[in-house]
């Protein structure tokens, strides 16, 4: 075999290499255990999609470039970042637990609890349908203590006003602190991987981890992330005309949609985080309506 046939051959070997799909597992660095719904951004930060319930996720050779960085994310884990061309040799990606642990909350002692449902007259509501499976979408809200009593969230109610019984929608739970200076969701919080699931029309109550999130005395800032599941983005990404993708995101079993509650003021509204793109405001065309997910809260409080 002559010098340039071998040249040819290792060229179009690395062609090959880069033109591969691109398959790969997420998983805890210590345990092994899949992470699932773990965050993956590629595409110049443009594009998202999320690992599966096994924690597998899957980029088709069309959709990355050679040069593309794609970035895991995963609640309470260290963020790891590769080059495309590093992913084609790794089948399995370990996450570290983050270090960066918040401070508890501090609750004084009491002699005796109680349970207060906050929010929980929600008043007129609005239904949002929400953007199709190619956008990762967090809304976020403030909520005022409407009664004074401060303690952990229980239980969560959503209202969710198309789901189906097909289609069970991941929901993951974000917590933030308020901005008094900018009027808007400042740092966030949340340190641990929460998905509760809705799959009811209406109510869907989730309860929540024990101590984990503090309404306190003035407010708690709450942020919903709605996870289209891998299947469906792939059912979604294999429609080959442009009609069908409409007729797909038409079909409201394919969707979800959320209960909106009007606010008072632009501080009672909602904010959004679209990919990447940094948090703006939600509101009507003239700014005079507000709204905010419809959220009823059961806290554990001293009980006076």
């Amino acid at each position: 075999m002559n010098l340039r046939l071998v040249t040819i051959l290792l060229t179009l070997s690395c062609i090959h290499s880069f033109a591969q799909d691109i398959r790969c597992k997420v998983v805890d660095s210590t345990t092994g255990k899949p992470l699932t719904y773990a965050t993956i951004i590629y595409g110049n930060n443009a594009k998202i999609t999320y690992t599966d319930s096994l924690g597998n996720f899957f980029l088709e050779k069309d959709s990355v470039d050679v040069n593309d960085k794609v970035s895991i994310e995963f609640l309470g884990y260290d963020k790891r970042s590769f080059l495309i061309k590093e992913l084609l040799s790794l089948n399995e990606i370990k996450l570290q637990q983050s270090t960066n642990v918040l401070a508890p909350v501090v609750v004084q002692s009491c002699k005796k609890l109680t349970q207060v449902v906050l929010n929980k007259r929600v008043g007129n509501i609005k239904q949002y349908v929400g953007p199709g499976p190619e956008t990762r979408f967090i809304i976020i809200a403030r909520y005022m203590n409407n009664k004074g009593r401060s303690g952990y969230i229980d239980n969560i109610n959503l209202l969710m006003n198309e789901t189906t019984s097909n289609f069970k929608v991941p929901i993951r739970l974000h917590w933030y602190e308020w901005d008094d200076v900018k009027h808007a969701p400042g740092k966030e919080l949340t340190d641990t991987n929460l998905v509760m699931y809705a799959t009811a029309k209406g109510w869907n109550n989730f309860a929540l981890p024990k101590n984990k999130i503090y309404f306190d005395f003035n407010d708690v800032v709450i942020g919903i992330e709605f996870i289209y599941p891998v299947e469906q983005i792939e059912q979604f990404k294999n429609l080959q005309t442009s009609n069908d993708k409409i007729s797909w995101l038409q079909n409201m079993q394919n969707r979800w949609s959320l209960g909106l509650q009007q606010g008072e003021t632009g501080d009672d509204g909602s904010f959004y985080i679209m990919n990447n793109e940094p948090v703006k405001k939600y509101g009507s065309p003239d700014q005079k309506v507000f709204y905010k997910p419809a959220i009823k809260f059961t806290v554990t409080t001293c009980k006076r």
